[in-house]
């Protein structure tokens, strides 16, 4: 019966969550004004040989001539080319009748009838409020609030909804990356499940970058009360094409963690209620197994990265990792994530990942080692 409840509160938030997302989807979206009155909303896909082709999340894909085009407003920089040969990048603003291109040295003014094509900027070539006022540029910051539910499936089976919330910078050296997500659940215990990974990039050439990484997370029904990894290495993309690319990198990770069955064991006990023989084992087995253990760790950490490019505008990753423990010789953990998301609008996609952790643990050899979870959510751009 609490798990009906739970997917009820997770259909309820993701119903709140994509009717929030719908009414401030419009806020980072291009705009386009056409000489009948008529503004569109969306993302400016071309613009060049005499025509406009424009994406709106209602009508879909708009084509209509360039000199019927009034005004444009876009919410990322773009390059600009004119048909003399100059060339402008940063974002395109619009202010009354005026059109500009807002570039690190200021802002010029922009005649449509002048343009030959607009192409989206180069990585990199982000430009915040300080550029569009002259100021250098300092890199792109991206945010990403996630409202969803999961299923878990370890020593127990449950359902329940989660929030999960993602910052990105891309700056011209180095990268900055942290995803977090908590269930939504657990009362006095709360949260009774997170998972936070942060991770920081700088780009040594083309190929090949540093990397420095933190991990939290806390698994409360899985007797876990906690764990910190602390990690740092070096990576290569091996391969890249214009749909897909795969890296690679490895390092040391230092590891502490924290279990406590005595939790475990109280919720066990309920569920054997309904469980019959099996439950009243497994609950034996919490009773006589020790309750605790903290455990302090070096391991080597040997990880895969592959994305892609698939259809309806969506992207699928697939992040496999090892850590093959050096201070105890045999002991592997292991986790692998897929994901796939396809967007909605400008601003919200539908996400669905499936997540694998494997861990065999010495001190409770009784423990189920895989623990699987499948999400879904709906995620808001901002």
């Amino acid at each position: 019966m609490r798990s009906y409840c739970s997917i009820g509160r997770a259909a309820i938030i993701l119903a709140v969550a994509l009717g929030t997302g719908l009414a401030l989807a419009d806020a980072a979206k291009d705009t386009m004004a056409l000489n009948n009155g008529d503004v569109l909303s969306g993302t400016l896909k071309e613009f060049g040989d005499g025509a406009a082709v424009f994406h709106t999340a209602l009508a879909g894909m708009v084509i209509v001539p360039a000199e019927e085009v009034r005004a444009i407003t876009t919410a990322e920089p773009r390059r600009v080319y004119l048909v003399n040969g100059e060339e402008l990048t940063g974002r395109i603003l619009t202010e009354g009748n005026a059109v500009y291109v807002a570039s690190p040295t200021g802002r010029v003014a922009l005649d449509l009838a002048d343009v030959a094509d607009i192409m989206p900027a180069p990585e990199g070539g982000a430009f915040d409020e300080a550029v569009e006022a002259g100021a250098p540029s300092a890199g792109r910051n991206t945010f990403e609030l996630e409202l969803g539910a999961l299923w878990r499936s370890g020593v127990r089976d449950y359902s329940e909804p989660f929030a999960a919330f993602m910052w990105r910078y891309e700056g011209e050296r180095w990268d900055f990356e942290s995803r977090a997500r908590v269930a939504l659940s657990g009362g006095g215990d709360f949260p009774l499940y997170f998972l936070s990974q942060s991770e920081w990039r700088r780009e040594l050439d083309d190929r090949y970058y540093g990397l420095f990484a933190v991990d939290m997370e806390r698994d409360r029904r899985e007797g876990l009360e906690w764990r910190f990894d602390l990690g740092a290495g070096a990576g290569r993309r091996l391969w890249e094409t214009n749909a897909q690319h795969l890296d690679a990198d490895t390092g040391l990770t230092l590891t502490a963690d924290y279990f406590d069955l005595g939790g475990m064991e109280r919720g066990v006990r309920r569920e054997a209620l309904d469980g019959g023989l099996g439950g009243w084992r497994s609950a034996a087995y919490y009773r006589s197994a020790g309750r605790t253990h903290h455990e302090t760790e070096a391991a080597w950490r040997v990880r895969l990265q592959y994305t892609r490019d698939v259809f309806l505008d969506g992207e699928f990753t697939e992040d496999l990792v090892f850590y093959p423990s050096l201070t105890d010789w045999g002991q592997l953990r292991a986790r692998s994530e897929s994901v796939i998301r396809f967007p909605l609008s400008t601003n919200l996609n539908l996400r669905f990942d499936v997540l694998f952790d494997y861990q065999r643990h010495r001190a409770f050899p009784g423990l189920d080692p895989w623990r699987a979870t499948v999400g879904a959510g709906i995620v808001w751009d901002f």
